[in-house]
């Protein structure tokens, strides 16, 4: 049986930040946090996000407003996403503004913070507490249904909070436990303050070579609502089956919770757009995966459909094939 792509009407996109697949790094990233609070609670949204079975998210860069690039995004494949990716910095305050223009539209918003210069030790053990206490009142207060993914990506040695192993270029400090105790930390402060209306993205990136074994990351069913996967098709000729396969078989031995590839893209690299197709048919035969996230940027790599013709094309015939 073919699934349909339920996607909803356009929205409002905007990112402050990129991925480990991104040229920016740490550009984004906030200050060394002394305790922040994020003070301020935010107002509440009236939006009803609509559930549905397949997602077709996006996560883009904008102009001066958040519309420009979720317009241009869906005038070039010609339908709008259903889910909506930005990033920030752990210590930023929840954007109740720009989330509730995402949820406006039926569309979800995830939020990807990203916990730059700060100890994954000092989370785990209380010293931001105040901080998230705040964060997790003011998503309560907002009502809506929301995604949050913390630290993604923390088998990989690009980041701080990732494993200190990979070399002289690595940049992980952080050992998998420290990782575990921190996700779980946040995610009672927020189960403290009542903030039911979250769903918790945990999202590690495609297992590999020398990539650390998945279940030492893993905080436990208790603690996540989905698993996300970040991988890209670096190569031409890549299939769903050869970047994501042995991460989803590696999944399911440890949970059986929805998943979502929460980052991919389309390398540069000319293709046949038969990478396209494999990504969106590789979802389509998975029914344990709920759709993906396209990461339209110009990061590590040109993910944009825009400067690839073939890939473009197949998406839009995918998107447009009523999946």
């Amino acid at each position: 049986m073919r699934k349909v792509w339920r996607l909803a009407t356009p929205l409002t996109v905007a990112v402050l930040g990129l991925t480990g697949c991104s040229v920016l790094g740490v550009q984004h990233a906030a200050a060394v946090l002394s305790r922040p609070t994020a003070a301020a609670i935010a107002p509440s949204c009236t939006a009803k996000v609509a559930e549905t079975h397949r997602y077709l998210g996006l996560a883009t860069p904008s102009a001066d407003t958040a519309v420009d690039g979720e317009t241009y995004f869906s005038k070039l494949v010609g339908h709008s996403p259903n889910l909506v990716s930005y990033y920030v910095s752990f210590g930023s305050s929840f954007d109740a503004a720009r989330t509730c223009a995402i949820a406006e539209t039926g569309a979800l918003p995830l939020i990807q913070i990203d916990p730059y210069n700060t100890s994954m030790a000092k989370i785990s053990e209380g010293f931001y507490d105040q901080y998230l206490s705040n964060y997790a009142a003011a998503v309560k207060k907002f009502g809506t249904t929301v995604a949050i993914s913390f630290a993604h990506e923390m088998n990989g040695t690009w980041y701080s909070w990732g494993p200190p192993t990979g070399g002289k270029t690595a940049k992980g400090v952080t050992p998998p436990a420290e990782d575990v105790a921190a996700w779980r930390q946040v995610h009672n402060v927020f189960e403290a303050a009542g903030a039911t209306n979250v769903i918790w993205l945990w999202a590690p990136n495609v297992l590999y070579s020398q990539s650390p074994p998945l279940s030492e990351y893993y905080p436990g069913n208790s603690y996540v609502t989905w698993v996300g996967i970040d991988g890209y098709f670096w190569t031409a000729g890549d299939t769903f089956q050869s970047v994501f396969g042995p991460t989803v078989q590696a999944i399911t031995k440890l949970t059986n919770k929805p998943i979502i590839i929460a980052e991919t893209g389309v390398t540069s690299v000319p293709g046949t757009g038969l990478e396209v197709d494999s990504l969106f048919h590789g979802v389509e035969s998975s029914s344990n995966v709920l759709g993906f996230v396209y990461f339209n940027y110009q990061g590590t790599d040109d993910w944009r459909l825009q400067t690839d013709p073939r890939a473009l094309n197949a998406f839009r015939i995918q998107a447009h094939d009523g999946w």
